[in-house]
């Protein structure tokens, strides 16, 4: 773990985009792990670099970029709003079963756990 943050780091993953959703892909195996993110995003910190450090113990990492490209500072005006309009879980659910989930499977997911 000691090398977590390093500077410079490239994902090991792909990105796919499925319809309007980019979903982050990294791994192999039936064993399917759904990764989030905190507010600050898809992009942020070192999120993909912990989705990889997880596939590297054998599973099949997907994080699905549920708020479509954008990120809130939480410290700024609007972070309330902005978790109110990307959480809402009828969109989420409906985005976990015609686009995360068909594409997990394809790539050969077979169990879920997050």
């Amino acid at each position: 773990l000691d090398r977590l943050g390093e500077q410079g780091y490239l994902p090991k993953g792909k990105v796919v985009r499925v319809e309007d959703l980019d979903i982050y892909m990294v791994g192999s195996g039936g064993k399917c792990v759904i990764w989030n993110y905190d507010i600050f995003g898809f992009n942020s910190g070192r999120t993909k670099e912990l989705a990889d450090l997880l596939a590297e113990s054998g599973f099949l990492v997907v994080m699905p970029d549920y708020f479509r490209g954008t990120f809130q500072d939480p410290t700024k005006p609007g972070a309330l709003e902005f978790l109110q309009r990307t959480t809402q879980w009828t969109n989420i659910k409906e985005d976990w079963d015609k686009k995360i989930k068909p594409t997990a499977v394809h790539h050969g997911a077979t169990t879920f756990g997050s």
